[in-house]
């Protein structure tokens, strides 16, 4: 189960929002999850642009590096329960 794959692994990268907006918002029964950066540890880890000073490789991690937040702020938000997540949209 992801929850405890997430419990149990070291990929755990919450980020807190710098400056003044919320990185998710649960409205009803809806949850908004803010655009994200490659963070870790609150410090952006990547700076540049893909096909210019950026590989491929280091383009994946940070798309790896994404997800793996926005993950963090789904679980943070649902209090660990994933289970109430019902469908994503765009």
């Amino acid at each position: 189960m992801l929850s405890t794959q997430i419990k149990e692994s070291d990929l755990t990268i919450l980020n807190r929002p710098s400056g003044r907006y919320a990185s998710y918002k649960l409205v009803d029964d809806h949850l908004y999850v803010s655009g994200q950066t490659v963070r870790i540890n609150s410090e952006v880890a990547i700076y540049d642009r893909l096909g210019k000073e950026l590989n491929v490789e280091c383009g994946q991690l940070a798309a790896k590096l994404c997800a793996i937040n926005i993950i963090n702020q789904v679980y943070e938000a649902c209090n660990g329960d994933l289970t109430r997540i019902k469908s994503v949209s765009n």
